[in-house]
């Protein structure tokens, strides 16, 4: 992403989280799903539905995602899977 598109994210995502009443831990998660490309920035709806699905339910955390979504396998299907549901 470039500046603009940052700062847009990031004050798009302030905004969703005061709706949503989302914890700091499922803001994370649509950081990482973010940052691997699961999901669009622009798309924080399917991006906190997936989070919820994923860090609520104790399958992966931020940091599994960031690390291992890329080489595919269980936690590629995993956030694939959460973020299907939610779209």
């Amino acid at each position: 992403m470039d500046r603009y598109e940052t700062i847009t994210f990031e004050r798009e995502l302030r905004i969703a989280r005061a709706h949503l009443g989302a914890s700091t831990d499922e803001v994370r998660m649509v950081r990482a799903l973010v940052d691997v490309h699961a999901v669009e920035s622009t798309n924080l709806e399917v991006a906190f539905g997936a989070a919820v699905r994923l860090y609520d339910n104790g399958l992966v955390h931020p940091g599994q995602v960031r690390r291992l979504y890329g080489n595919g396998g269980s936690t590629y299907d995993l956030v694939n899977d959460a973020v299907a549901a939610k779209a």
